[in-house]
């Protein structure tokens, strides 16, 4: 199995350290966030259901990152891309699309609206 496929699974096993989810300008479904505090990423799915994770290495808040737009890309080369189009296993896929959609549901608030919902399970009196 490759590192990243590796660190991707670490990252949906350890969800709580996922923070800052943010939905991306453009157009599609890229999301940014962090993980650990630390570690800048973002995740996209393509009209062909490839995924993309970027890992950005730039000292920029990731909120300035996550604010650019086409024109201002073609100048960014602080990141690297590892996508299910290169990762051709089974497994890379499986990672990449459990990922997008932890990192999906707490852009959208999901995830805490389940852990509400979960909670108020052990409130009932049956």
């Amino acid at each position: 199995m490759s590192k990243i496929i590796q660190a991707i699974n670490t990252m949906i096993t350890n969800s709580e350290k996922i923070s800052k989810a943010i939905p991306g300008p453009a157009e599609g479904d890229e999301i940014f966030f962090l993980y650990d505090q630390k570690h800048k990423w973002s995740i996209t799915k393509d009209q062909n259901n490839n995924y993309y994770l970027h890992y950005y290495s730039d000292q920029q808040p990731l909120e300035s990152i996550a604010s650019y737009t086409g024109p201002d890309w073609d100048q960014f080369t602080n990141f690297i891309t590892y996508s299910t189009k290169d990762l051709k296993t089974r497994e890379a896929y499986e990672s990449m699309a459990e990922l997008y959609r932890v990192v999906k549901e707490k852009a959208y608030g999901i995830d805490k609206a389940l852990d509400d919902i979960i909670k108020s399970k052990d409130e009932l009196p049956f």
